[in-house]
């Protein structure tokens, strides 16, 4: 009778882990694609996209940098915006130093920071 007992308790352990391990679904692939990341910039909406002209202030970590915008009053003006990847890439090439004026194109995010796609000096 023991013995019985032993066999169903291991019978419904295997069957368990069975259930438990085959749940039918895949795994969705979580890992970021940055060339979706770009992708979808190129595929937002006119008005999600807008050039300014600025100053640039400096690089707060790896991904970002502040620019103080010209059209918006002073207290509001400084900015954060996130590098795209690809400008995140050739940032060490542009080389800007602070104070520096610029005009630059930028996706607005809801929620988040800009999202920097592209910067050039302005030539005074």
């Amino acid at each position: 009778m023991a013995r019985k007992i032993k066999l169903l308790g291991l019978f419904i352990l295997i069957m368990s882990m069975l259930i438990i391990g085959c749940n039918g679904k895949p795994e969705a692939n979580v890992t970021p694609n940055p060339q979706e990341s770009d992708t979808r910039i190129q595929d937002e909406p006119a008005a999600n996209i807008k050039t300014a002209e600025g100053e640039y202030v400096g690089q707060i970590d790896n991904n970002s940098v502040e620019i103080k915008l010209s059209n918006l009053p002073q207290p509001v003006s400084a900015r954060a915006f996130q590098l795209s990847d690809e400008l995140n890439a050739k940032w060490d090439e542009i080389n800007l130093k602070d104070g520096e004026k610029i005009t630059i194109t930028y996706l607005v995010r809801e929620g988040q920071n800009s999202l920097l796609q592209d910067v050039k000096r302005i030539n005074e």
